[in-house]
C-alpha cells in the first residue's frame, strides 16, 4: 500500500506544479470516491500526511463530505421518514447542492484563495453534521475532497466533476468492503451486534456502493492507452509504468546482482532448492527450508532423560497437522494436561481434573505416567523453517485484520496505541531483516486474523510464522517499549494459540526487561506527559498478564508488593493525543483503558491472594477461614468501587465485552479462594463452609456468562469466547468434583438438581461456541468422559452431561428425559440403559477430536503429581477413605 501512496502523492504535487506552470493557479482540487469501506478517508489521510511532510508548512488538505450529510431531524420530515434513516447515506440523503456549491467555490478559489473557506464535518458521537467545523486557509494548495458520491455521473453530482484538477477513484472486493463497513458501524454503535452491522452495511452501504459503480465517469487523465483504444474499453490507466532500458549494460548488471543474490541465499541456507522455492512462491506458497536450517545441539540421540516436568512447544508443521499426527503437549488454559505439560500448581485447572480423576481409580491407573505415550521434548519433530512469501495478504486485508485487533483485542488489553501504529504503518511498511516492529506489525494481524475467524480456520494463517521469523537475539540486546510490547504480544498469543509455556517465558522476558526500564517505578522529575502515562498503561498490562498467567498455571508470581510505586493509568481518552502533551482530565465513560484499569486493581487483589492460597499450600494445608473471608471482602469492595459504567446498560457495544471478562475473573478468584480454604471457621463453626461458598460462585459463574453469551451472541469472538470457556470449565469442574465427592459419601442432596441445571446450561453455552473453538470441544468431551465414569445407574445419572448429537457445523444437546419411567430415546439420543459404562477403554468419538485433543485424553498422566505431597483440593473436605481404591 505505500506503494500506491506513493504514486498518488507524486501524482498530486506534478498535477499542482504542471498547474502553477501553465497558469497563475495557486490551489487544486483533487476529487477521491469510492464505494463505502474502499478506504476513500485513509487513503486521503495519508496522502495529506505524505505531502506535508515533505513541506516546513501544511499545502494539503483533507475535505470529507460526511459533514453534508442531512441531520436527523431533517430526516424526520421525509415523507418515508423510517427508509431515510434506514437508508442514511444514499444519494438524496445529503445537502447535495451544498455540496456542488463548495465544490464551485474551491474551484473558484485556485486563482484566488485570500479567505478561509469554511465547511461542516460529521460527529459520529451525536451522529450529526457540526456546521463550519473545518477550515480551509489560503495557504493550502491541494485540496482533497473525498466521499461517496462525489464522482456519481448524475446530476446535480455529474457537475462536481468538472470543477476538479484532478480525479481518483479506488474500489474493494465487496466483501472486504461488507465487513469493514458492518465493524466500522458496530465500532460506532449504530448497530448493537455484528450481524447487525452486517445486515445494515448489505442492505444500505453496499447498494450504494453498486450505484456508485454503475453511474462512473470515464477516467480523466491523457487518453487510453493504445489497448484500450484499440479495444475501445474505458481505461483505467493512469500513469506508464517505470522500466529499465533493456540495453546490454543494464542486462548484465542485473545478472551480476542475480548471481550475488544467489551465492548469498546459499551461504545462508546450502540445502535450499532456489528454483522449487521460486515456484513455490509464484504459486503463492511459503518457501519451506529443510528442518535442520535451524537445528541446534540438542539433537534427541545426545539427550540426557528428560524430567518429569520437561516440555516442547515446537511449531507444528502443516503437513502434521493435515496428517492428524499427534503433536501437542497442552492447552492454554492449563487445565487439559498432559504428562509433557510443564509444572502446574495446584491453582491450575488441570490439578482440580486430577482431584476428579483419583476418585475415579481406573482412570488413574489407567493414565499413569508408565502407560503415557505422549512425545518427550526430546522426540518431538523440529518443524521446518518457513520463509513467508513478500506479500502474506492483501492492503485491503491488512486494513481489516488491523482494524479488527483495536476494535476487538486492543480495547482489553491496550499494549499499542491505535493513532501512533497506524501513523507509523503508514509511514515506514515493514523493515528490511527482522526487528521489533515487524515482530508487532505481524502479530497485530495474527491477533486480528484469530480474533475475528475460528481456530480451523486460523491454523492456516501465516502471520505468527512471519512474527516468529522476525524475531532475533538481538532484540534483547537493547531495552525498549517496542520490543516489551513486542514480547507481551508473543506470549499472550502463543497462550491462546495452546503454547503456554513458551507464552509463560516470553511474558516473563518483558517483564524483566520491563523493571530493566524502570517502569515499576515514577519518576519524580518527569514531566506528566502523555507519553510517560503509556509507560504506565503498558506496565499494568504485564502486571496483569504475568498474574493471570501464574495462576492459570499455578506458578508463582514474579511480582513482589512494595516494589512496585508506579501508579495506575487514568480513564483518558487518548486516540488523537501525542506524547507529548500534557495528561487530560479523566473521564467519566469507557475508554480504552478502562478495562485494564478495573482489572489491573484486581490483579493487586490477585496477587495477594495467590500467595496467602501458595503459602498455605507449601505447608501442606489451607488458607484459615478468616484470611479467606477478609480476602473476600477486599473483592467485595472493589467490585462496589468499580465506576458506573461497569453495570449500566447504556455503555457502547465494543465495551460489554471486556468488561464482563473482567468480572468473570473476580469470580474465578472467589473459586479459588474458597477451594483452597479450609472448610470452616476455626471458632465460629455456624459460618457457612467453604465447600457450599465455592458451589454458590461456581453456579453464580456459569448462571452470568451462560447468561451474558445468550445475551450477546452477535459480538461473540474467539476472544470473549476463550475465556468464557475457561471460567465455564473451571466452574463446571467444582460442581463434578463436589458430586462425586457426596455421591461417595452418600450424602447426595436435593440441590443436585440445581447443580444438573447448572452444567447442562454451561454445557450448552460450550457446545455453542464449538463450531469457533477447540478449546470448547475439547472441554465438552472431557466432560462428557468424566460424566460416563460416574454413571454406575439411573439413580444417579441425574448430573451427568448430555451427550452431544449432531454433525459437524451443528452441535447441539440432548437432554435427559423428564419422565424417569420412559425407557425409550428421543431422536438422536442414546438412552442411558443403552450407553457402555465400561471401565476398561477411555475412547474419543473420532467426530469433533483433534489430534492434539486424542493424545491429551488418551494418555493424560493423572498421576504425575503423586510423588509430590499431598495437594488434592478439597483433602480436608473428605473422608479419609475418599480415596482409598
Amino acid at each position: 500500500m505505500e506503494i500506491v501512496y506513493n504514486k498518488l502523492t507524486q501524482r498530486a504535487l506534478d498535477v499542482l506544479e504542471q498547474a502553477q506552470h501553465q497558469s497563475s493557479q495557486l490551489r487544486i482540487v483533487i476529487i477521491l470516491a469510492g464505494p463505502p469501506g474502499s478506504g476513500k478517508s485513509t487513503i486521503a489521510s495519508q496522502v495529506v500526511r505524505n505531502i506535508n511532510d515533505q513541506h516546513r508548512n501544511p499545502i494539503a488538505a483533507v475535505l470529507p463530505m460526511d459533514g453534508y450529510h442531512y441531520s436527523r431531524a431533517f430526516l424526520d420530515t421525509f415523507p418515508n421518514r423510517e427508509e431515510a434513516h434506514e437508508r442514511r447515506g444514499a444519494h438524496w440523503t445529503f445537502d447535495t447542492q451544498s455540496v456542488v456549491e463548495l465544490i464551485k467555490v474551491l474551484h473558484a478559489s485556485r486563482t484566488s484563495s485570500s479567505e478561509i473557506i469554511s465547511a461542516p464535518s460529521f460527529d459520529h458521537e451525536i451522529k450529526d453534521p457540526v456546521p463550519d467545523a473545518i477550515e480551509i486557509s489560503p495557504e493550502i494548495k491541494i485540496v482533497i475532497v473525498e466521499g461517496n458520491w462525489l464522482l456519481y455521473n448524475q446530476d446535480p453530482w455529474a457537475q462536481i466533476a468538472k470543477c476538479a484538477d484532478d480525479t481518483w477513484f479506488v474500489d474493494v472486493d465487496s466483501s472486504l468492503a461488507l465487513r469493514r463497513v458492518a465493524i466500522r458501524h458496530l465500532a460506532s454503535g449504530i448497530e448493537g451486534t455484528f450481524e447487525a452491522a452486517l445486515a445494515r452495511a448489505r442492505n444500505n452501504d453496499m447498494r450504494n456502493g453498486d450505484e456508485v459503480r454503475k453511474y462512473l465517469p470515464s477516467p480523466n487523465g491523457p487518453g487510453p492507452c493504445s489497448y484500450c483504444a484499440r479495444a475501445g474499453k474505458d481505461c483505467s490507466f493512469v500513469n506508464p509504468p517505470n522500466r529499465t532500458r533493456l540495453t546490454r549494460k543494464n542486462l548484465d548488471a542485473v545478472e551480476l546482482r542475480c548471481s550475488k543474490l544467489q551465492a548469498l541465499i546459499r551461504s545462508l541456507h546450502p540445502d535450499l532448492d532456489i528454483d522449487l522455492a521460486i515456484s513455490n512462491l509464484e504459486g503463492g506458497q511459503g518457501i519451506t527450508l529443510p528442518a535442520d536450517a535451524e537445528s541446534d545441539d540438542d539433537s534427541p540421540e545426545h539427550q540426557e532423560p528428560t524430567h518429569e516436568f520437561e516440555w516442547n512447544e515446537a511449531s507444528v508443521p502443516p503437513d502434521l497437522e493435515d496428517q492428524g499426527e499427534e503433536t501437542g503437549g497442552m492447552d492454554g488454559m492449563a487445565t487439559l494436561n498432559s504428562y509433557d505439560a510443564g509444572y502446574l500448581g495446584s491453582s491450575s485447572g488441570a490439578n482440580l481434573l486430577q482431584e476428579i480423576a483419583s476418585m475415579l481409580p481406573e482412570l488413574a491407573a489407567m493414565n499413569s505416567p508408565s502407560n503415557s505415550h505422549g512425545k518427550s521434548p526430546g522426540k518431538v519433530q523440529k518443524p521446518s523453517t518457513s520463509l513467508d512469501p513478500p506479500t502474506l495478504a492483501n492492503s485491503a486485508m491488512t486494513s481489516y485484520l488491523v482494524d479488527a485487533y483495536f476494535l476487538f483485542y486492543n480495547v482489553s488489553y491496550p499494549i499499542l496505541h491505535q493513532r501512533s501504529f497506524r501513523e507509523k504503518a503508514a509511514s515506514r511498511g515493514l523493515k528490511r531483516g527482522k526487528s521489533s516492529w515487524n515482530v508487532i506489525y505481524y502479530l497485530v494481524l495474527a491477533i486480528g486474523h484469530w480474533i475475528s475467524t475460528s481456530d480451523a480456520h486460523h491454523a492456516r494463517s501465516t502471520f505468527y510464522t512471519a512474527a516468529r521469523n522476525a524475531l532475533s537475539i538481538h532484540m534483547l540486546e537493547s531495552g525498549t517499549l517496542e520490543t516489551v510490547q513486542a514480547l507481551l504480544l508473543m506470549g499472550n498469543y502463543l497462550q491462546k494459540m495452546d503454547k503456554p509455556n513458551t507464552g509463560y517465558q516470553f511474558i516473563g522476558i518483558a517483564y524483566k526487561m520491563a523493571l530493566g526500564l524502570g517502569m515499576h517505578r515514577e519518576s519524580p522529575d518527569v514531566e506528566e506527559s502523555v507519553g510517560h502515562e503509556r509507560r504506565r498503561q503498558l506496565f499494568w498490562v504485564i502486571y496483569c498478564f504475568d498474574s493471570g498467567f501464574n495462576i492459570t498455571t499455578g506458578r508463582p508470581p514474579y511480582a513482589q508488593e512494595g516494589i512496585i510505586d508506579t501508579r495506575l493509568p487514568q480513564n483518558i481518552d487518548d486516540k488523537d493525543l501525542e506524547p507529548s502533551m500534557l495528561i487530560p482530565p479523566a473521564v467519566d465513560s469507557p475508554t480504552v483503558l478502562s478495562a485494564i484499569i478495573a482489572q489491573a486493581e484486581l490483579a493487586k487483589l490477585a496477587n495477594s491472594l495467590y500467595i496467602e492460597y501458595l503459602t498455605a499450600k507449601t505447608a501442606n494445608t489451607k488458607v484459615e477461614y478468616q484470611v479467606a473471608e477478609a480476602l473476600e471482602r477486599s473483592l467485595k469492595n472493589w467490585r462496589q468501587h468499580l465506576p458506573a459504567y461497569f453495570t449500566s446498560e447504556n455503555v457502547p457495544v465494543w465495551f460489554t465485552g471486556p468488561r464482563a471478562v473482567v468480572l468473570w475473573k473476580e469470580q474465578n478468584l472467589r473459586i479459588l479462594l474458597w477451594r483452597g480454604s479450609k472448610r470452616n471457621h476455626s471458632y465460629l463453626p455456624d459460618k457457612i463452609d467453604a465447600e457450599t461458598r465455592c458451589l454458590e460462585v461456581a453456579m453464580q459463574t456459569i448462571h452470568e456468562i451462560t447468561t451474558f453469551c445468550a445475551t450477546n451472541e452477535g459480538i461473540l469472538h474467539l476472544g470473549i469466547i476463550w475465556y468464557a470457556t475457561y471460567f465455564l470449565f473451571q466452574a463446571v469442574l467444582v460442581l463434578e468434583a463436589s458430586y462425586l465427592h457426596r455421591k461417595t459419601q452418600h450424602t447426595l442432596a436435593d440441590e443436585t438438581s440445581v447443580w444438573r441445571m447448572m452444567v447442562l446450561k454451561a454445557q450448552n453455552c460450550l457446545s455453542s461456541f464449538a463450531d469457533k473453538s477447540k478449546s470448547s470441544r475439547r472441554c465438552l468431551e472431557v466432560l462428557d468422559l468424566i460424566n460416563k465414569r460416574t454413571e454406575t445407574s439411573n439413580h444417579f445419572s441425574g448430573l451427568t452431561v448430555p451427550q452431544i448429537v449432531g454433525h459437524e457445523g451443528a452441535n447441539t444437546l440432548q437432554l435427559p428425559q423428564e419422565n424417569p419411567d420412559r425407557t425409550e430415546p428421543s431422536v438422536g439420543s442414546q438412552a442411558v440403559d443403552a450407553v457402555d459404562h465400561s471401565m476398561d477403554t477411555w475412547i474419543l468419538n473420532d467426530d469433533g477430536s483433534d489430534p492434539t485433543m486424542r493424545m491429551i485424553l488418551d494418555n493424560t498422566p493423572w498421576g504425575y503429581l503423586d510423588n509430590a505431597p499431598m495437594d488434592a483440593l478439597f483433602n480436608d473436605w473428605f473422608h479419609p477413605d475418599t480415596f482409598d481404591a
